[in-house]
């Protein structure tokens, strides 16, 4: 690693942090995003059916384990701070690809859909999950590969 580089990357990076932060030490324009699930196969079908199987297992993750083997999903505890959001455990697959909650496709579809969110929204952040539900590392990795070279590394 080329130290004297990166001392100098950080302090750049740091100046230009420096200039735009509140006193409250947050930029001054509000963080404003979501977070996607993503996953890239050969085709779109294909990454459609593996999400779909991956999404059923995430879903599980929001069990609450109770006693005899049984599980319940989690209570909504203040009704008024939900609003609108829709809950990740109360939506089925459709569902969450129709609401963007999961994006699945060809490595073309996914990039584009990625670009065009990036034009049209008015988000200035997205989180990304690259591996849930049951996806493993390779496919993870895949993906992250893909959506770094192809949507992040062009911009």
């Amino acid at each position: 690693a080329d130290l004297p580089k990166i001392n100098t990357i950080y302090s750049e990076t740091r100046a230009e942090y420096e200039t735009k932060k509140s006193r409250f030490h947050f930029f001054q324009n509000p963080l404003l995003g979501v977070s996607k699930r993503i996953f890239i196969g050969k085709t779109d079908k294909s990454a459609l059916q593996r999400a779909e199987k991956s999404f059923e297992i995430y879903r599980s993750n929001f069990r609450k384990p109770l006693p005899g083997g049984e599980s319940r999903r989690p209570k909504i505890m203040i009704e008024s701070e939900i609003g609108k959001r829709i809950l990740p455990w109360t939506i089925d697959f459709e569902t969450a690809i129709e609401k963007e909650q999961v994006v699945a496709g060809s490595a073309d579809s996914v990039i584009n859909y990625l670009k065009k969110y990036e034009n049209d929204s008015d988000c200035n952040f997205l989180l990304i999950s690259f591996q849930w539900g049951d996806l493993n590392h390779e496919e993870a990795i895949n993906t992250m590969e893909i959506v770094g070279t192809e949507f992040i590394g062009s911009n």
